[in-house]
């Protein structure tokens, strides 16, 4: 490969990385601003849906966080991954319990998402829910049966 080849497959890649940078930024802020065209838009251009904020939140845990309900819908269709954690560990799941949005949760748990996850508090959606005084979203956590996983044996007497 020659100088000038190298020089410019090293400007292509870092102008393909600059434009999925940019995609993935246009994504957060359309989410941030309830713009569930644009959010649809970058969706198609496929934006990477899990891409994280500044302090670790994906586009799928603010629209959860806020209630924003059709962009929910748009991320979890185009592949967000509903169990991703962000810095303190909250799910999308979690924010949208603590923040009281049933209709959320209901397109979350259709996604298949860990309902009895915890963040690195020890704290779940069961609990903020609860704690919040989200009655009907406790009672829809209530409805989904609890998986017990045993770490250690019975103690057998």
């Amino acid at each position: 490969m020659t100088r000038p080849m190298i020089a410019t497959t090293i400007v292509l890649i870092a102008t393909i990385a600059t434009t999925a940078s940019a995609s993935n930024d246009r994504l957060l802020q359309a989410v941030t601003e309830r713009d569930t065209a644009a959010v649809r838009h970058e969706a198609m251009l496929r934006a990477d849906v899990d891409v994280t904020d500044q302090y670790g939140n994906t586009a799928l845990m603010i629209a959860s966080a806020y209630g924003y309900n059709s962009i929910v819908a748009i991320l979890v269709d185009a592949g967000a991954d509903v169990n991703a954690t962000g810095r303190i560990g909250n799910t999308a799941l979690i924010v949208a319990a603590q923040n009281g949005h049933s209709e959320v949760i209901q397109h979350l748990l259709k996604a298949g998402c860990q309902v009895d996850v915890t963040n690195d508090y020890g704290i779940g959606a069961r609990s903020l829910a609860t704690g919040y005084g989200h009655r009907d979203v406790t009672a829809l956590l209530d409805e989904i049966p609890v998986e017990v996983t045993l770490n250690q044996p019975l103690l057998a007497f």
